[in-house]
């Protein structure tokens, strides 16, 4: 002899169904009682809704794009864009003046530590396709890298406004950045240049006089004809590195001229990250959302009317 299970016990899915139908009729029995509840509970949804306030957090989205000439022409920009962006171009120095110029954070004004932790909670910065990270040859094309931007508001016109600060902050970081390096590396190679000149100018000035010396001698000396060779090895070595220093040096300065008109590195904006100017809902919205909750609200108001309603007869 089996032994009944208690789920046997339970009720089935008709009878379920069953007792619900009852309670719908029950509830909908008391109209008043169904139709104002549900009408309480629509309006708490629609304050909830009206009165919550929306953060914005539009995204710019930045395409970097190098220029094609020879990459050793040129500086490179840092393979880890995010965290250069967050460490070398957002800068504290470079977030307060921003953050005093949009009027962010009014309440923490005299808290300089708090505003920039503030600011930078609500910043993210996200970089996808990033081809700087590779070695480039001169046959290959022009390395790219996209940098995606987003600071979070609840008035979206500040969300826009600061978003396209920030941006605005890389682009005129990396472009003045990338100028200074150029000069910087054209004035280190003219050093080198200039050194090379003045030593190949110095050992060319030896092998003359040493060769005088040979051709002054009543005989052949091997130890100044070992001299001159060795020198004559030395000055065509400096000969090659000067001509290598003038070749770089004239790529360079043409470089410095790219960096500093800023066509070195091209800033190409994909996303702008608008956002809709009005914070409220139009009207077509709510009413959806007023059409959406009382669907949805007053069958289950009339289930739970119809739950407590006290049966007939009963004391």
């Amino acid at each position: 002899m089996t032994t009944p299970s208690w789920t046997d016990s339970e009720p089935g899915a008709l009878t379920t169904l069953h007792q619900a139908a009852s309670l719908l009729r029950s509830g909908l029995g008391r109209p008043a009682m169904t139709t104002m509840t549900t009408l309480l509970l629509v309006a708490v949804v629609l304050g909830y809704v009206a009165f919550t306030k929306h953060v914005y957090a539009p995204r710019l989205v930045l395409q970097v794009a190098e220029m094609a000439r020879e990459p050793g022409s040129q500086p490179r920009p840092a393979s880890d864009l995010a965290t250069y962006v967050r460490e070398a171009v957002w800068t504290d120095a470079a977030l307060l003046e921003l953050i005093a110029a949009q009027g962010l954070y009014p309440a923490r004004r005299s808290d300089s530590r708090a505003l920039l932790e503030a600011l930078r909670r609500d910043t993210d910065v996200e970089v996808r396709q990033n081809y700087f990270i590779q070695e480039r040859a001169a046959s290959d094309a022009p390395r790219t890298a996209r940098v995606g931007i987003r600071f979070r508001s609840t008035d979206p016109e500040q969300a826009i406004a600061v978003t396209r600060a920030l941006a605005a902050l890389v682009v005129n970081h990396e472009l003045l950045s990338r100028a200074d390096d150029a000069v910087r590396a054209l004035r280190r190679v003219e050093g080198d240049l200039t050194s090379s000149r003045r030593a190949q100018r110095l050992v060319g000035a030896a092998v003359a006089a040493r060769r005088r010396e040979i051709e002054s001698a009543a005989e052949v000396d091997p130890e100044l004809q070992v001299e001159l060779v060795t020198m004559l090895g030395s000055l065509e070595s400096l000969e090659l590195q000067t001509a290598e220093l003038e070749r770089r040096e004239s790529l360079l300065s043409f470089g410095a001229a790219i960096e500093q008109q800023r066509l070195g590195l091209r800033f190409t904006v994909v996303d702008d990250g608008v956002v809709a100017r009005s914070t409220s809902r139009d009207r077509g919205q709510l009413a959806l959302l007023v059409g959406v909750a009382l669907a949805l609200a007053f069958p289950l108001v009339a289930l739970a009317v119809g739950a407590t309603r006290t049966p007939r007869g009963v004391a």
